[in-house]
């Protein structure tokens, strides 16, 4: 729906995850933390925890991380990038 309406919509790769939710309005407002954007997750039931920021420098530093890597790179260059998990004995 947001695309439709023109407005930039990332998601990650499918098997590389970023758990936490983030909006950044404007570049200048962000919201983000662990609320799932649906009535029962905005609801009050649930134990979730999100904040809204309002500051232009901070937005800035969400894009510059998302823009130049999270989304700049493929998943396979970010994968390799990734540290490897030691194997058990």
């Amino acid at each position: 729906i947001f695309a439709q309406e023109g407005l930039d919509v990332k998601f990650d790769f499918p098997k590389i995850k970023t758990h936490d939710k983030l909006l950044i309005i404007d570049r200048e407002i962000v919201v983000i933390g662990s609320h799932n954007w649906t009535k029962a997750g905005l609801d009050g039931t649930q134990n979730e925890a999100s904040v809204l920021i309002k500051s232009r420098a901070v937005a800035q530093k969400y894009l510059r991380y998302f823009y130049e890597y999270k989304w700049a790179e493929g998943p396979k260059e970010r994968a390799e990038k990734r540290p490897q998990k030691r194997r058990r004995r």
